[in-house]
């Protein structure tokens, strides 16, 4: 990334609500800004990460994409993932997701991907959407609370434990009505196991 688009960013960044980091507590007021930053100056430093970027009206839209050398070895054929680095939320916004992520699946594609996928901040409605009109679909919103905890006194201890093997019926009832629950069995009994 050149200087100029770096600039673009980092004085956009004071506007900026999408990324997961701009709400959290900081004894400095700048503290999320120069963690974006790094972030991603660690992202352009990395040769597997691919960008598009287009500028409108000081406004920068940024997304990211790699393929997945592990899933690739895990499964058998090409992965990527894309994430909305920086975007905006004006009348063109969408439009504008819309045309970097249509250079980006092509890229992808061109590529041999078989299949991307994508995490969005929820309140990101131009890009959610720019991706739903590109065949995404909704899958889980990740919530991310956060509180101020500096001169909190924790009174109770939380009293965690391990699983003792007569509670494992109850257990195992936990995951039943998720599409997860044979992950989720097999590790609760590959952890009783190792006990």
């Amino acid at each position: 990334m050149n200087n100029e688009m770096m600039d673009t960013v980092r004085n956009f960044l004071a506007h900026y609500h999408y990324d997961q980091y701009c709400f959290y507590p900081s004894k400095k007021s700048d503290g999320w800004e120069k963690y974006f930053l790094s972030r991603l100056n660690k992202l352009f430093e990395n040769d597997e990460w691919l960008f598009f970027y287009k500028e409108s009206h000081n406004i920068p839209y940024l997304l990211g994409c790699y393929i997945s050398k592990w899933d690739y070895n895990i499964f058998g054929f090409k992965m990527a993932f894309i994430h909305v680095l920086v975007s905006g939320n004006t009348s063109e916004s969408e439009k504008i997701v819309s045309s970097l992520l249509k250079d980006c699946l092509k890229k992808l594609y061109d590529d041999g991907v078989k299949f991307v996928s994508t995490r969005i901040n929820g309140d990101n409605l131009p890009a959610i959407h720019a991706f739903e009109s590109f065949g995404f679909k909704y899958y889980e919103n990740i919530i991310r609370p956060v509180a101020h905890c500096e001169n909190v006194d924790y009174i109770k201890d939380t009293n965690v434990r391990f699983m003792v093997e007569s509670e494992l019926t109850s257990v195992i009832i936990l995951p039943q009505k998720t599409h997860f629950k044979e992950v989720i069995i097999i590790v609760i009994i590959n952890l009783i196991h190792k006990r």
